[in-house]
Parts: C-alpha cells; sequence; structure tokens
C-alpha cells in the first residue's frame, strides 16, 4: 500500500488487531467513540474502503479529528432528541386512547343512568 498523503510521505502505521466496528446507532456507541477513538485518531490513522485505504498522518489528522467530533456530537444530540420524541408521542397516544375509553365508559354510563330512570 502506498503511504503517501496529500501532504508529503508518512511511516506506515503500526498495524493492530482490527478491533470490531462500531455503527452508530446509539449515544452510548457515539460516546464511546467521541471519548476513545477520536483522540486516538490525533496520533495517524487509516482509512479504509472496500477499494483501498488511504493513511491520515499526524499533522494532518486534527483536522479529520475535529469534524469527526462535531460529527459525533451531532448525531447523539439527533438520536437522543428522536428517543426524546418518540417518548413523548407514546405518551400522546396512550393518554388519547385512555380519552377515547373514558369517553366510551362515560357514554354507557350515560345510557345507563337513562334506562334506569
Amino acid at each position: 500500500m502506498n503511504n503517501m498523503v496529500a501532504s508529503h510521505l508518512t511511516p506506515p502505521v503500526r498495524e493492530r488487531e482490527p478491533q470490531e466496528s462500531l455503527y452508530m446507532d446509539s449515544p452510548e456507541v457515539l460516546g464511546h467513540a467521541l471519548c476513545t477513538l477520536v483522540p486516538d485518531m490525533m496520533a495517524g490513522f487509516c482509512i479504509l474502503t472496500s477499494t483501498g485505504e488511504i493513511r491520515i498522518s499526524a499533522p494532518d489528522a486534527h483536522a479529520f479529528a475535529t469534524a469527526m467530533e462535531t460529527l459525533l456530537l451531532e448525531k447523539i444530540h439527533y438520536i437522543q432528541n428522536e428517543r426524546c420524541r418518540c417518548s413523548a408521542n407514546k405518551r400522546a397516544v396512550e393518554i388519547a386512547e385512555k380519552l377515547h375509553e373514558n369517553s366510551e365508559k362515560w357514554k354507557q354510563w350515560q345510557q345507563k343512568a337513562k334506562a334506569e330512570s
């Protein structure tokens, strides 16, 4: 593999055992990435795709890490807001169902009271 980056040649990044891939689908996973992986990126890292890889040197890594930090924070806030909305919508549906149930009970009670009088 070529170790060339946009600005200059870099030494190979030390090879590590591949870690489990993280999917950006929960605040917990994103928080782990934000606290652990982003700081680790500052030493340099590789971007691996299905067609190859690009090595990012430590001097160039700061811009990538800053962009990743911003992306992760935005994603965490988005997921948390969606969960709040979903929870609020669920509660609203429960309340509406209870109101409908009580309305039906009220109608039945009125009909029963009318029939008894």
